[in-house]
Formats: C-alpha cells, sequence, structure tokens
C-alpha cells in the first residue's frame, strides 16, 4: 500500500478532505459543526477534551473521554455540535483492505496477500479502557500530541498494524458477547450489548466509588433486573463482581510499589479499610494482597 504523504492531518472544522484508500489519523479542535458524511475507511472516533456527538441511522452516540466510536467503511453518518471551547478529538482510518488483510491467518496472508471484500464490524460506542483497541488509541493520542512528536521519525506502518489487529482481536471477542445476549433479533442484542457497555465504561470510569445497581441501570437506560441479567449474559458476571475485578486490577498496579503501604491502596481503590479490601483482593485474584506483593518482589 503506497503511505501519503502526510500521514497525521490536523483539522479544526468538519467534515474535511479524506485521503481515500489510506491508512491516516486525523487530529481535530472543532468547536461547532454541523456536518453528514459517507466515511472513508474504517474509522476510529476517539473523544480527549468535550464531546462529539454523531449520528448513525436512528442511534445517536456522544463521544466523550472514556469512549470511542467505530464507524464501517462506506457509513454514512452526521456530526454536530457547539462548544465554548475546541473539542478535541483523534480519529483514525484504516483502509478496509488493510483490515481484511489483518482478518486473515498467516498463512492466508502469504498465499494471497491483496485481500478482497471489505470488513464489517459492530459500529458502536466502546469504554477506552477495557480493550487493548482502546488502549492503543489513547496512547496514540498522547503521543501524537506531545511536544516531542515528530512524523518524519513515527513508525506509522507499525502502529496501524497493531492498531488493525488490535480491532479484529476486539471484533471478535464483541461477536461472541453479542451472540451470549438473549434475544431473536440482532438489532435488539446490539442496543443490549450497547447499553451494558455504557454501564461497563462508568464501572471503569469510577470504579473508586459506590455503584448501585439503581444508578448503573438508569445510566445504562435499562431496568435493573434486565441490566443484572443481561450485564450477566455478556461478562459472565454481575456489574458488582465485575467492579470488583477493575479495583483488584487497579490494586495490583498499586501493590507493585512495594513503599507504599497497603492500607492506602485499599483507599486509593475505594475500599474503606484494610480487611474488606484483603477480602474482596482474594476473592478475586485468588491471594491476599500481602502474597500477591511477596510474588511481584
Amino acid at each position: 500500500m503506497p503511505r501519503p504523504a502526510q500521514l497525521v492531518k490536523r483539522i479544526n472544522r468538519f467534515p474535511f478532505e479524506a485521503v481515500s484508500g489510506q491508512n491516516y489519523v486525523a487530529l481535530s479542535a472543532v468547536k461547532e459543526t454541523d456536518a453528514t458524511v459517507q466515511c472513508d475507511g474504517i474509522s476510529l472516533k476517539l473523544a480527549r477534551r468535550g464531546e462529539e456527538v454523531y449520528t448513525t441511522g436512528q442511534a445517536v452516540h456522544v463521544v466523550r473521554p472514556g469512549r470511542f466510536l467505530l464507524v464501517n467503511h462506506g457509513q454514512e453518518y452526521h456530526v454536530g455540535f457547539r462548544a465554548e471551547t475546541p473539542v478535541e478529538g483523534l480519529c483514525v482510518y484504516l483502509a478496509p483492505e488493510f483490515v481484511a488483510d489483518s482478518c486473515r491467518s498467516v498463512e492466508a496472508a502469504l498465499d494471497t496477500p491483496i485481500a478482497s471484500g471489505v470488513p464489517a464490524f459492530h459500529a458502536l460506542l466502546y469504554p477506552t479502557a477495557t480493550s487493548a483497541l482502546g488502549r492503543g488509541l489513547a496512547r496514540l493520542d498522547q503521543t501524537m500530541r506531545h511536544s516531542f512528536f515528530c512524523e518524519a521519525t513515527w513508525d506509522a506502518d507499525a502502529h496501524f498494524a497493531d492498531l488493525a489487529q488490535a480491532l479484529v482481536r476486539q471484533q471478535r471477542t464483541v461477536r461472541a458477547a453479542v451472540d451470549r445476549v438473549h434475544a431473536k433479533r440482532l438489532s435488539t442484542r446490539l442496543e443490549l450489548y450497547q447499553r451494558v457497555s455504557t454501564a461497563e465504561a462508568l464501572i471503569n470510569d469510577r470504579y473508586r466509588d459506590v455503584l448501585s445497581l439503581d444508578v448503573l441501570a438508569c445510566e445504562a437506560g435499562l431496568s435493573a433486573f434486565h441490566l443484572l441479567r443481561t450485564f450477566k449474559q455478556v461478562h459472565g458476571v454481575t456489574p458488582h463482581r465485575y467492579q470488583m475485578r477493575v479495583r483488584a486490577r487497579h490494586a495490583m498496579t498499586l501493590l507493585a510499589d512495594a513503599s507504599r503501604p497497603a492500607g492506602d491502596v485499599a483507599q486509593a481503590v475505594g475500599y474503606a479499610d484494610l480487611p474488606t479490601f484483603s477480602k474482596a483482593f482474594r476473592r478475586v485474584v485468588g491471594v491476599p494482597p500481602s502474597v500477591y506483593r511477596a510474588q511481584r518482589n
């Protein structure tokens, strides 16, 4: 695939001139827009500051920090918002053929390196923190906005390849999760999965807080009963157990610092006291925090 002269576009208005059939990145800082666009390439739209509002079909997606939106090649969408200060975002555009090639096994790629057919994924809003793809997008945004970033020395091909592979893996996971939702129609399963993802994102954003099932259900736009049931179908655990996992994951990172008291770690991840933290941590990880720390150091 030929490399375009400009891989990174810095824009202050929508719509902008797309680079057809190429991988590239658009960094945006826009105060106001009202535009309808047909997506050229598979687009991953990450919010850095403020909120971008997209409409695809009948669905409205509010992309705010901690979220990213996937839009398929050829999909029409509307983007419209107005803000006092520029809304900052990052959009990665991946050429359909490039992503299609990533979908295939190494053996198939060696036999037929040029992919045919355009892959289509679940065009939904996703939490950034819960997938390698989302975390990769967030790291890319930080890298490109750093004062030392230089496009001339940026290993673009490697980054695009990593993102494409992460996209394929994420969508395989998403498709399996959507299939676990107990509903006959695909559209219903997708809608329920999207609502569960909204609750999931809130848990990851506010994992330190006490989040009742009613609060999560209100955020997701479901009854408490339906959220509990569907969340468990998607993730295999209840929202409460999921939050325990998120807290444990953050605690494991903090426990790597041997000088930090376990009581401080407990409070940092949302537990009122050390015994409660120890019990919850052991339930998730299998060993108490003291044993985990000893094994790490």
